[in-house]
């Protein structure tokens, strides 16, 4: 088997210092000049070598890999916002390591814990809860993060949405189309996101004098994996238990649901109990995943700035880590917009 070629054999071949081979291999601040830079690298080109970033880690002190941890990776929602984050990092020359909490918090914190051995320039964490000390213990050792999607109590930049007023379009919305009877489907509020929707929901109510009805208010009672995606089994049993709890002429006309994967998992429960999706009830999800242009019918929806959130969070973290932005507390708040299709329609008479 042929032995991997060093950066002593580009030096035997080049002729130059070894010092000078690495500056003009490396990323570092010392001069070397263009001519020489050349004909290094067209050497190590010929010889087939490939630099090793631990040592040059250890020279610049900066590793270029960062952290990437999700709530949960079977999710489409987070599978975008990781593309998304892929494609930003490797335009800046960063590798991303992704960790998969699956929606625990000892996991979660096993995770971080996990990246910080790593020596990471830093990380870019979905949290699971508000509540998140495992964050602050990060920071301590000097590893930069930025936090997206979820907010959590940590002071550190931020890429946020405006999950109240989505679902305050998201409700509005159906009231404009002739909905009062209105309910609302989500899993357990251990996201500030979810809490955050419910008022908006409440809020479009009111600001449309329609009375606030706890008996539409649909909440799953654990959050856990069930099979490939625990959202679309939520709103399957969501609407089981709609079903059940209304006969055919009280139940709700409309619901909003807290994502995508929710609204699909609701509507494919409604269509083969015999109902009809818009015709007796309209679905409005909530990300704008690529699933929801495909679902029969296609599903309306707030867009979350998924491309967005993960270019913009891949910039601060990488400004941070370099030293180059304002401070490492920034926040930036994405606002939503309303993407409509075929799973809502008038309110039929």
């Amino acid at each position: 088997m042929k032995s991997r070629v060093t950066l002593k054999d580009v030096v035997e071949m080049s002729g130059f210092s070894i010092a000078t081979v690495s500056r003009a291999l490396g990323d570092t601040d010392y001069p070397v000049s263009r001519e020489t830079r050349e004909k290094v690298q067209q050497v190590a080109k010929e010889l087939g070598y490939i630099p090793n970033l631990l040592s040059r880690s250890l020279i610049t002190k900066n590793t270029r890999d960062i952290g990437l941890v999700l709530p949960n990776i079977s999710n489409i929602y987070y599978l975008q916002l990781v593309n998304g984050i892929i494609t930003a990092a490797r335009q800046l020359d960063y590798t991303v390591t992704i960790m998969n909490s699956q929606r625990s918090i000892n996991t979660e914190r096993y995770n971080l814990t996990r990246l910080l051995q790593k020596r990471i320039d830093g990380a870019l964490v979905i949290p699971i809860s508000y509540q998140n000390n495992t964050l602050s213990e990060l920071m301590k050792y000097g590893v930069k993060v930025v936090v997206l999607d979820q907010d959590c109590n940590i002071e550190c930049s931020k890429v946020l949405f405006d999950f109240t007023q989505g679902m305050y379009m998201s409700t509005e919305h159906l009231i404009e189309l002739g909905h009062t009877e209105i309910a609302f489907f989500s899993a357990p509020f251990r996201q500030k996101s979810r809490s955050q929707q419910l008022i908006g929901y409440k809020q479009a109510l009111r600001s449309y004098n329609i009375p606030f009805q706890e008996s539409y208010i649909f909440v799953a009672e654990e959050e856990n994996d069930l099979g490939e995606s625990y959202e679309y089994e939520n709103g399957i049993n969501l609407a089981k238990e709609m079903l059940l709890r209304f006969d055919d002429k009280k139940r709700p006309s409309a619901i909003v649901c807290i994502n995508d994967m929710t609204a699909i998992g609701a509507i494919h429960q409604f269509q083969n109990s015999g109902v009809r999706i818009p015709e007796d009830i309209s679905v409005v999800g909530f990300d704008n995943t690529i699933i929801s242009k495909t679902s029969n019918p296609a599903i309306t929806t707030i867009d979350q700035c998924i491309y967005q959130m993960g270019s913009l969070a891949i910039q601060l973290l990488t400004n941070n880590i370099a030293g180059s932005g304002d401070n490492d507390a920034t926040s930036v708040l994405l606002q939503p917009s309303l993407v409509i299709r075929g799973s809502t329609s008038p309110l039929s008479k």
